[in-house]
């Protein structure tokens, strides 16, 4: 492949998945007015606490959807992808029976929360352990958005998951103006709508002519197969928990650390300025691909250009961006949420510096990951984590939210430049484990 085809393809799919987030985007903020004028701000926070922890979603498969994609696009052309049967019927089946375990821990603890709690605790935590079910039964269905990443049908995965937000966002539209709301129903219309669709996604995806030889089936699973799979797929476990640790348990730490008090504004200026790497991260999720072509193809110049152009270019855009909801963000969060939420100036000035550092961490990652570079940058990262979870525990009960904002910027700077290191000597040394 040319350079130049190269470059069309990874801008195609950039802008396409750009344009998709920015929609999913879109509709995360109307659900945040939607809901936090509709329940009592203590029932808010348990909402917005279990949102975070729906995000474990992404990660309860082990890192194992992420560790079948380069088989599957390997044999992305091929009429009998026997490697790519294998490996998707491994993770399916092994995903079903980690759900099924999971769930029914799940429903002990309902048992355990409903015969020990108070009554109005017992509504509160069921509804939070509903939207582990949800997340749990939808955990198999998830890697469908892999299989179509891998067999380069960006563009299809973002369609349906963003029909999925689209009805999220209708049925909880409809609840509220029904003034049939309650912390259980938004919480299965947050979590629950996206899980069935993905479910349907499932079945007419496998349905067409052209998926049907990677249709699960128990005959291809090989158990051999599933030792290297889990120990890949740890290795991309640690990595994509790095930015839930980063900045999806602050609710969580604030609440239990601090005062229950101060997560809805929390968590709205937080979704507020992480809408801005998270567009990134999806606009930036075929740079992998891309990176990982040129590396088979031993064009590490083309892999430097691009690091170069895609730091600068990102990292602008990205401080434009933050600077602006630096400005306006109190008139934003006023109109968005129609209620008077506020930080301090500290805690909203290590926002923006963290969200222009995650947009550049975020380029960094895609081009360690097409490199190749994963048990490098998992160990990198597994190191991080520790070291910002005892930062944050120890900032978080010493110097309050700004504490808790900081010591994470400054974990990350840290982190960049060891990252940084890695990737130029991985790149720049023949000998480098790819």
């Amino acid at each position: 492949m040319q350079i130049d085809d190269r470059l069309s393809k990874l801008f195609k799919n950039i802008f396409g998945s750009a344009a998709a987030r920015l929609l999913n985007l879109l509709i995360a903020l109307a659900l945040v007015p939607l809901t936090i004028n509709s329940l009592p701000p203590n029932e808010y926070a348990f909402l917005s606490i279990a949102i975070s922890l729906s995000v474990l979603s992404n990660y309860a498969d082990l890192g194992m959807g992420l560790a079948i994609v380069n088989i599957l696009a390997s044999e992305s052309s091929s009429n009998n992808p026997q490697q790519s049967q294998k490996a998707i019927s491994v993770v399916w089946f092994s995903l079903i029976i980690l759900a099924l375990l999971l769930l029914a821990i799940t429903g002990v603890l309902a048992l355990w929360v409903s015969s020990l709690e108070p009554a109005d605790a017992v509504i509160r935590y069921n509804a939070m352990l509903l939207g582990t079910a949800c997340i749990l039964i939808g955990l198999p269905s998830g890697l469908i958005q892999r299989i179509l990443f891998a067999r380069h049908r960006n563009i299809e995965a973002n369609i349906w998951t963003t029909l999925g937000k689209v009805l999220s966002l209708l049925f909880v539209w409809l609840t509220v103006e029904s003034n049939n709301t309650s912390l259980s129903i938004l919480i299965f219309g947050v979590i629950g709508v996206p899980v069935v669709i993905s479910w349907l996604s499932v079945i007419i995806v496998f349905s067409r002519h052209d998926m049907r030889l990677l249709l699960p089936h128990i005959r291809h699973y090989d158990k051999k197969l599933l030792k290297p799979l889990i120990l890949t797929g740890m290795s991309f476990l640690i990595i994509q928990m790095v930015p839930y640790f980063e900045v999806g348990i602050d609710t969580l730490l604030a609440g239990t650390l601090i005062s229950i008090e101060v997560v809805p504004s929390l968590d709205v200026y937080t979704k507020l300025f992480m809408y801005v790497p998270a567009l990134a991260s999806i606009a930036l999720f075929p740079l992998w691909p891309a990176i990982a072509q040129a590396k088979a193809a031993g064009d590490t110049d083309w892999i430097l250009r691009v690091r170069r152009w895609a730091y600068f270019l990102v990292g602008a855009t990205a401080l434009t961006i933050s600077a602006s909801l630096f400005i306006y963000g109190d008139t934003i969060v006023l109109h968005w949420t129609h209620q008077d939420l506020s930080l301090p100036k500290s805690v909203i000035t290590g926002m923006t510096f963290f969200a222009v550092l995650t947009c550049i961490g975020l380029v960094q990652s895609m081009i360690l990951n097409g490199a190749g570079i994963i048990k490098e940058q998992a160990n990198l990262y597994l190191a991080y984590l520790i070291i910002v979870l005892c930062a944050k525990l120890f900032s978080a009960t010493t110097f309050g939210l700004p504490g808790l904002i900081w010591s994470l910027n400054a974990c990350y700077i840290i982190r960049l430049y060891i990252a940084e290191k890695l990737l130029i000597k991985a790149l720049t040394n023949k000998s480098a484990t790819v």
